[in-house]
């Protein structure tokens, strides 16, 4: 009988030695560092798993020739350097190192922002010139200053309780965080523009998504307070460079402490490189000895764990299904993750319950797998392309949203059913659906009105008084855009005068449309929503 083969384990970029030695646990492992193209191709034939910093570039091509691959490891956080998607189709595992570098990038923001406070690289720089002038010099303390945080994840709550031990007040701002999240950190939630006029210091700890690209750019630095520093040790990105330098050369920023730009590694060309009253650093957040050891052991421990037949405890990809148990659930996995789109757009600030009730034959099966891509509709507008099934339930966590599944074997009405309550600080959605047939998605409730929509493509959900001749001016104004109306769903509420429209569009509603609508003077409230096209099995 044949002996069974050790894995082997290629490390195609420098890691700490504890990470290589515990990956000799699981098999063998080879160092080879530098590769590109064919070469890395042909160095990862045969393996079973794969390690890589930041350097190394694993593409759909390198996956796709890697036959026995199990899993890629990212010693980090980011995963831009792995084709993800294709590693997914493939059954192979991509982790990370979340939790590696949390505590080294939020000492690295408090490091810059007391570095800015008290002009420490310009003063270490006139001893080097020999020049004993300080009395320009003069800094602040930050006991009693108020720490504006855009993002309160896990390097935001890190730097949050760092700064409490300073002495300073601290603001939030996340729409993902609940009440209570806020009472533990003792931090007080409040909007973007109440961060950028209350804070004398503010702090960015959000991914770069479409949604955060470019959110603190001229307008925004118009609003901050005198003598307002900012610091970002995120992502270069989220600041719009030129108009912080901008900014900082007219005086409206006291000073800008930065460590990630839109150009690395070379980014030189950014105009905050000759800004006045700046620390810059390059991307020095998870560059201390103990997150380099903590990252390439945590990735180490999950590839172990994985050759040996465990769950990893950070994966970023689509966990492995059954095939059998996959195909009766993907139609209803389609439909929760729609359901949490369209309650994105819904929800209100101060996130704190998520609760799934599930009714009829669905309820017979494990609906985790369903809750999670309900949680993935419902954050991704916040939390960036990277949220995916796996990791979702572990940032609703980090924010303090409890997610609850309820179960019944029975439904009055319909063979299996979907309920999402999504609950917030100051409001409540519901979300209701089913299926027509074996795989077509219908919302079939929202809030107190009842429907039948296809939710696919452009949706315009439209709130306003139930009086005639509402819905004959609305599709004027979109018939004005050239916009077609695909189909028309209207759900009352005689009780309270009211009704909602959900449209189906066949383009995306324009900036010019929506305020045209705004204009009407009828409408209560307006929502696009963008949705996935119908699905193959949906359409045939």
């Amino acid at each position: 009988m044949e002996a069974t083969k050790s894995p082997k384990i290629l490390v195609c970029d420098s890691i700490a030695p504890e990470g290589v030695e515990k990956l000799r646990e699981a098999g063998e492992v080879e160092v080879k560092t530098g590769l590109k193209g064919d070469d890395l191709i042909a160095a990862c034939s045969g393996v079973d798993a794969i390690v890589v910093r930041s350097a190394t570039k694993i593409t759909a091509d390198v996956i796709r020739a890697a036959e026995h691959l199990k899993i890629i490891g990212r010693a980090g956080v980011g995963v831009d350097n792995i084709d993800v998607r294709v590693a997914s189709e493939r059954g192979v595992v991509v982790v990370n190192s979340p939790e590696g570098n949390t505590r080294a990038a939020a000492e690295h923001a408090v490091a810059l922002m007391l570095a800015l406070t008290r002009s420490v690289p310009e003063g270490d720089a006139r001893m080097r010139r020999q020049e004993w002038k300080r009395n320009d010099l003069l800094g602040n303390e930050v006991r009693g200053k108020t720490l504006g945080l855009i993002g309160l994840g896990k390097v935001g709550t890190q730097v949050a309780i760092m700064a409490r031990g300073l002495g300073m007040k601290l603001l939030a701002y996340d729409l993902a965080l609940s009440q209570e999240r806020c009472v533990q950190l003792h931090t007080e939630p409040v909007t973007l523009e109440q961060i950028l006029t209350d804070s004398d210091y503010i702090t960015i700890h959000v991914p770069l998504t479409d949604t955060t690209r470019g959110m603190i750019g001229t307008r925004e630095l118009s609003l901050v307070k005198p003598g307002c520093r900012i610091i970002n040790s995120s992502r270069g990105g989220i600041i719009d460079e030129a108009a912080l330098a901008a900014a900082l050369a007219e005086g409206r920023v006291a000073g800008a402490a930065v460590d990630v730009y839109e150009g690395e590694p070379e980014p030189w060309d950014s105009p905050l490189i000759t800004a006045p009253r700046t620390v810059l650093t390059p991307h020095l957040g998870a560059s201390t000895t103990e997150a380099q050891i903590g990252a390439a052991v945590d990735v180490a421990e999950q590839i172990v764990d994985v050759l040996k037949g465990l769950p990893p405890r950070s994966a970023v990809n689509l966990p492995f299904v059954e095939p059998e148990t996959l195909l009766q659930l993907r139609p209803w996995l389609n439909l929760a993750e729609r359901i949490g789109l369209m309650a994105s757009h819904l929800a209100q600030r101060g996130l704190r319950t998520v609760r799934v009730t599930y009714s009829g034959a669905i309820a017979s099966h494990d609906c985790s797998l369903a809750t999670r891509h309900l949680l993935v509709g419902l954050l991704r507008r916040v939390m960036g392309p990277h949220l995916n099934e796996v990791n979702a339930p572990m940032f609703a966590a980090e924010r303090g949203v409890d997610v609850a599944e309820v179960k019944h074997a029975e439904h009055p009405i319909y063979h299996s059913h979907i309920k999402a309550e999504i609950i917030c600080d100051e409001s409540v959605s519901e979300l209701e659906g089913a299926l027509r047939g074996r795989s077509e998605p219908r919302i079939v409730r929202i809030d107190q009105f009842r429907l039948d929509v296809r939710p696919e493509g452009t949706l315009l959900m439209v709130i306003s008084s139930d009086q005639p001749g509402v819905i004959g001016q609305v599709g004027q104004v979109l018939g004005a855009h050239n916009i077609n109306i695909c189909q028309m769903h209207v759900g009352s509420s005689p009780s309270e005068g009211i009704q909602m429209m959900v449209l189906n569009l066949d383009k995306s509603l324009p900036d010019g449309a929506r305020s045209d609508l705004e204009g009407l003077g009828l409408l209560r409230a307006i929502h696009a929503v963008e949705l996935p096209p119908a699905t193959q099995e949906e359409a045939g």
